[in-house]
């Protein structure tokens, strides 16, 4: 409770200030937690906020060529922020359709080549400096972005070869005079790093364009802010409790809509009940661990609802192994994966695998396909072991985002005694590609 009010004690105490600067006020609002958090703790200035949202409005014509992950995206993000400016008595709302933006004039775009390295939506930028005339505010959020790597650390080593990527230059000189190699306050390297690196640089570079626009104030960057959270409990920050709650404190009717997906309170509630019910069927419990490419174990997996890889083990190779069943009787195996991380453009990153006694019977790439999947395994043997294995294929150790994309769940294990009739064979309901 202490550090819930000093976090709405600091941040209010900032926020009154930029309010009382700046009698205009425009606000990112999005599908997402973040951009609901710096709302909710706006809640006795929605009579002042002119709210703002960019993406792709639903229309009849047109939808397959509009199919794109990113296209169902933008929809799906515009139809989630209706559904929360109908709890809002915001001053005014302006949706900007990023398929017809204004044009980037040459006196413009002089200004964000000498403003930006790269460039995040000059269109957007040119469709801003239209509606908003003068001086505005702008608030941003993130929060979550700031807070979901937790306080990750990480070996120099390790952060050298994170940081590296496609630089042509070795990078460790660099990491060593800023200060990496040694003591860092109490603040992990992994966190750290993202703190200045991705938000400090990738969040500034954003700024420095919209400053073409409007003043930017990002509220969780403030580092009291920033420390406040970070001294929850560690699972409670990456899962985006802490800011979940800020939101229930301080505009309750916010947390009732679905955040980046079209799934609501209810069928979230439903959900976690069904898993509720699946674990207290009377099945063995579930155990799962991380083996290293030489076979090595590394650490045990944590199962509650589901489980995934932990950041520190995301490195090429190395597998997360579940085990399923030890089979006493012949016969056959059901049960159900659940693996909810799905993205187009993700591939090759990790592969799921069911793995009958070492050999993979079953296959697919980790982001292919987001959803339950049906199994059953035929004319298996006494002895044989029954696994489900995940793969990761890419070395990104301490990306939290990555973790919880590995996040899998299992339900639904069936043994059916049954004699068998020749060589095994694995069935699902995977829709054909």
């Amino acid at each position: 409770e202490s550090k819930y009010a000093e976090i709405e004690r600091v941040w209010r105490a900032a926020q009154s200030q930029y309010f009382d600067r700046y009698p205009r006020i425009a606000f990112s609002i999005s599908g997402g937690v973040d951009s609901r958090l710096v709302l909710a703790m706006a809640k006795p200035y929605w009579d002042r906020i002119v709210g703002y949202t960019y993406g792709l409005a639903k229309r009849e014509e047109g939808l397959a060529q509009r199919g794109s992950f990113f296209g169902r995206t933008m929809e799906n993000d515009e139809s989630i922020v209706r559904q929360m400016l109908s709890s809002c008595d915001l001053k005014d709302h302006v949706y900007f359709d990023m398929e017809s933006l204004e044009m980037v004039d040459d006196q413009l775009e002089q200004l964000l080549e000498n403003n930006t390295v790269g460039f995040h939506g000059n269109r957007l930028v040119a469709s801003y400096r239209k509606v908003f005339e003068g001086a505005w505010l702008n608030i941003r959020g993130n929060a979550i972005e700031l807070s979901r790597t937790g306080n990750t650390n990480l070996s120099f080593a390790a952060l050298v070869e994170k940081c590296q990527g496609d630089f042509p230059e070795d990078v460790s000189s660099r990491l060593k005079a800023l200060g990496f190699d040694s003591n860092l306050y109490g603040y992990g390297r992994g966190a750290l790093t993202y703190w200045e690196f991705r938000h400090g640089k990738w969040l500034g570079e954003i700024h420095n364009e919209l400053d073409a626009a409007f003043d930017t104030w990002a509220p969780a960057g403030i580092r009291r802010v920033r420390d406040l959270m970070a001294a929850f409990d560690e699972q409670e920050v990456r899962g985006g409790l802490i800011v979940r709650d800020l939101i229930e404190r301080n505009a309750p009717e916010l947390n009732r809509y679905p955040v980046n997906s079209q799934e609501t309170l209810y069928s979230a509630w439903r959900d976690l009940k069904r898993e509720q019910l699946n674990n207290g069927s009377g099945r063995a419990p579930l155990s799962a661990e991380v083996v290293s490419t030489q076979g090595d174990h590394l650490c045990d997996v944590e199962i509650k609802k589901s489980f995934r890889m932990p950041p520190n083990t995301l490195q090429a190779g190395n597998r997360m192994r579940v085990f399923l069943h030890t089979v006493r009787m012949g016969g056959t195996l059901c049960f159900r994966v659940h693996q909810p991380y799905t993205n187009p453009g993700a591939k090759n990153y990790m592969q799921l695998a069911i793995v009958v006694n070492g050999n993979s019977m079953f296959a697919i790439d980790g982001a292919e396909y987001g959803g339950p999947i049906n199994f059953s395994i035929d004319n298996l043997c006494p002895g044989d072991n029954v696994y489900l294995e995940e793969t990761f294929q890419k070395n990104l150790p301490g990306s939290e985002s990555w973790s919880r994309a590995t996040r899998m769940g299992v339900s639904a294990v069936k043994f059916f005694k049954r004699k068998p009739t020749g060589e095994r064979t694995l069935r699902h309901d995977l829709p054909a590609q």
